[in-house]
Formats: C-alpha cells, structure tokens, sequence
C-alpha cells in the first residue's frame, strides 16, 4: 500500500464541469492507466484540497460521489482507500472498473428516461398478481380490523412485530428452513428494503466494509453506501460468489459484513455451490464478517431437492437472514422478517423505532391468519405448480428460438431466469435496440464486459414470453 500523492488535474477555467467532477475524473482515469492501485490510500481532504488549491468542500463532496459509487472505501479512523475491486488488471495490463452496470427498466445506461413506452416491460422477478388469493386476504384483513377495532386493539404495539406473528415465523423458519430461532431473535419489516436500510444504519457503522455479489442487487449497494459504508465487489461464476477471490480480498480489507443471495442469485439467478457456500462459512470464522443472506426466492424451489439457506449452517452471531412476502404474494405487499442474533435484532428494532414505531399489525395479524388457516399453504403449492411449468416452457422457447445464441442454464426455482449474450454489444446498445421493439428489459454488463438479462418471466403470460424472445433473436441476428 502506498499513499497517494500524484498531482490532481483539474482546469479552473472550465466552468462548465464542476471542480467536484473533475476530481472524481481525475481520479477514475489514474486507476484505468494503473497510476492508481487496489488499497492505495488517499490523503486526508483538508491536506488534498490545500494541495490542489479548492476548497475542502469540493475534495468532501468528490469522495463522497466516488465512495457512492464503490470507487474508494473508508476505515474509521484510517483514512480512504482505492477498491481492490475498482482496480482490477486485464491481461493486457491496464486496471479498469470492475463495477457491473444494470441499464435498469425505462432508462438508458446514463440513467436518462427512456421516452417511447414499451409495450411489453419484462420485470426482474415478480409474482404473477393475477393468482394472489384476493378473497381469502381480504376475509382475513376485514376479520382481523374489525376485532380490533371491536376490541379496542388498533393502538401501539412492539416494534419488532405481533408477537404471536413472530412465533408462527420462528416456527416456519425451523419447520422449512432449518434456522433455530426464538421471538427475540426475529423482527419482522416492511419488506427486504427496509430490512437492508435497517441492518446499513443500525447494524454497521460508517467506514466499514460490505463485500457484494457482481453482478448484484443494485438497490442494496444504494442501502450500504448511502449509510456510508464502503463496498467491494466480488465476481460471481456458475457456482455462486467466487469464495477464492473473497479470500483474497479479505488479505488486503478489513471485511464487516458480505451480502449473497446464494438460492438463486440476483441476478445471474445460479445456486450457490455446496463447496462455496462451506468456504464461505469458514471465511466468516476466520476473518469475522457477519453473512447476510437475502432469502427471496425461499418458497419456489422446483427440484425435488431441499434447498436449505446459508444461514442454517451458520451460529446466530454470525449470520442475518431476510425473508420477504413480497414475491409470494405482490410487490405491494410489503411485509418482511430479519432473523439474527438477539443483540443485533434489539439494534435494527430500536433504529427502526426512531422512523416508524411498528408495523402494520393488521397486516400482520391477517399473514398470521392465512398461516394458520392453511390458505397461504395452498397459495404457494399452486404457485409453484404454475410457475414450474412457465419455468419449463420458457427453457423450451429460450432453445428453440435463441439456441447456440446466448448462455442458459435452467435454474432450479426462483421467478427469473438469466440468458447470457457474451460480448455481443454493450448494455445500452443491446437495451436501446430492444426499446426500438417496443421491449423494456434489464440489461447487465458482468465483470469480463459480457452483457445478460434477467426476464421476470413468472407474471408473464405465454405469448408475451414468445415475443420477447423473437425480439432478442432478430437483435441478436442483427448485431451479428
């Protein structure tokens, strides 16, 4: 490790890109040429901004947009330093970002607001809403407003969730699962987001340092990052996160926490490996870092094999589990569980006090009454019978139309699947053509430059699963 004293280029007289900017500019092309380097340290911001003559506003406000956007991470106390994942070298010797990109739904890869609507717009993995068992949730939602309300019963209540509701969520969670855990070790949220915000500003601290998949779910690097915490990236292969390049990574860094999705991962939808997910728990033991699994997918696996989560090979101090009702029911639902040890559930339900006192305890005691009545049961049985069989006829059309085309591998559940376009083109150009077809689709580009997509294909109907991939056979025949 070095620290960084090259000379900041900036042009005063350019006043139409701001000094901040420039900084920032500066600062992305030394890495690309390789000036710069994985852990080189940056000076204090009083002492770099005196050294450029701008003001030390300008410096804070520059790191602020590079440690947004994983460039640099921090250590309290420390100091900044240059991403080990940020300054990867190629085989030819040149560093480059090693960020994935997502041209996300409506938006080009500059984040501009696509104009044209689509007319088909594919989403990332949700539930088909058209199955969702309306009458029972509202018999159960009426039920349960008006006993309260009879009861006087509508006025505060814990905040780490109903407490009856909570056990039923232990209970499933050994039953299912295979996770021991008591009412103290389980609050329940407002969805996996909120979940995620709550672990970032309560569990973590600014300055440490969270190991994400790439490529991952970009809203949870916005969760880590806007709490100030610095990310790292860790490439993902057919087997999960690469355990190999984790333990590296954990030579030079001081890793707090990872972040997976090891069921199907987010988005290349692959399992992670047996093997990986064993090394993964013993780097956990070795280097300290808590693993928070994010458990989205848990009730629509289709193999006959029963998958169990991360965190049930793990003790309780050193994982935190996320489950969510959202992708068994709709995204509107927005109701979800953090499971970890007392300590750090009392620290997520205090912060989560300061913003919102509880949950909806209605809605809370309604999921209760769907659990115990055996509604929510037969609602996932049904679910997966379905979406087991669009699983299979999209694998079919995915042959049949794209074959030796793209990459793709059947996942074993899960509302999404993944089809691997090489280096065809870029993002953009890839989300920009199929736009032209009246087709939004998110688009990522992968370490090694190669784009995919990701096709929600669970609330789509047959025909539109067709069109969508007519549309990406006459792009890709187009570019070829």
């Amino acid at each position: 490790m070095k620290k960084y004293t090259t000379k900041t280029d900036l042009n005063l007289e350019n006043k139409e890109v701001p000094l901040y900017a420039q900084i920032v500019e500066d600062m992305l092309a030394k890495i690309s040429s390789g000036i710069l380097k994985a852990g080189d340290m940056l000076p204090p911001t009083r002492e770099w901004a005196a050294e450029i003559g701008v003001s030390r506003k300008t410096v804070v406000r520059a790191t602020e947009l590079l440690l947004v956007k994983g460039v640099i991470y921090s250590k309290e106390r420390r100091g900044m330093y240059v991403s080990p994942a940020c300054a990867l070298t190629t085989s030819g010797g040149q560093a480059q970002s090693s960020r994935p990109m997502q041209v996300k739904r409506g938006q080009d890869a500059d984040g501009n607001v696509s104009p044209a609507k689509a007319r088909i717009v594919v989403n990332d993995g949700f539930p088909d809403t058209r199955m969702q068992p309306f009458r029972e949730y509202s018999r159960a939602y009426r039920k349960i407003f008006n006993r309260m309300a009879q009861w006087r019963q509508l006025g505060y209540d814990d905040s780490a969730g109903v407490f009856k509701f909570r056990t039923a969520l232990c209970n499933n969670l050994w039953k299912l699962f295979s996770i021991n855990a008591t009412e103290d070790e389980l609050a329940v949220v407002r969805g996996s987001q909120m979940a995620l915000f709550l672990i970032a500003n309560a569990v973590l601290s600014p300055g440490d340092v969270v190991a994400l998949e790439s490529p991952g779910y970009g809203s949870a690097r916005e969760a880590f990052t806007h709490a100030g915490i610095g990310v790292v990236d860790v490439p993902v292969d057919r087997h999960g996160i690469d355990a190999d390049y984790l333990e590296q990574l954990c030579h030079d860094t001081n890793i707090t926490a990872i972040y997976v999705t090891p069921r199907f991962q987010y988005p290349t939808t692959v399992t992670m490996s047996m093997a990986r997910r064993q090394k993964l728990r013993d780097l956990s033991l070795k280097y300290g870092f808590i693993i928070i699994e994010d458990d989205f997918g848990a009730n629509f696996t289709f193999s006959e094999h029963k998958l169990m989560p991360l965190s049930s090979m793990m003790s309780k101090s050193r994982y935190i589990y996320i489950g969510t009702f959202s992708k068994i029911f709709a995204p509107g639902i927005r109701l979800g569980y953090v499971s970890a040890s007392a300590e750090i559930i009392r620290k997520i339900v205090d912060f989560r006090a300061l913003i919102d006192i509880h949950g909806d305890t209605v809605l809370e005691r309604a999921m209760l009454e769907l659990l115990e009545s055996g509604d929510m049961k037969r609602h996932i049985r049904g679910a997966v019978k379905t979406y087991k069989e669009r699983m299979a006829f999209i694998s079919t059309e995915i042959r049949r139309i794209l074959g030796d085309d793209v990459d793709y591998a059947k996942p074993v559940g899960g509302l999404a699947v993944w089809i691997g376009l090489g280096k065809k083109t870029d993002a953009n150009t890839f989300h920009t053509l199929m736009r032209a077809k009246g087709i939004d689709i998110p688009v990522f580009t992968l370490h090694d430059g190669s784009i995919g997509v990701r096709i929600g294909y669970a609330s789509m109907d047959n025909g539109e699963i067709t069109e969508v991939l007519n549309a990406m056979r006459s792009v890709i025949a187009g570019l070829q």
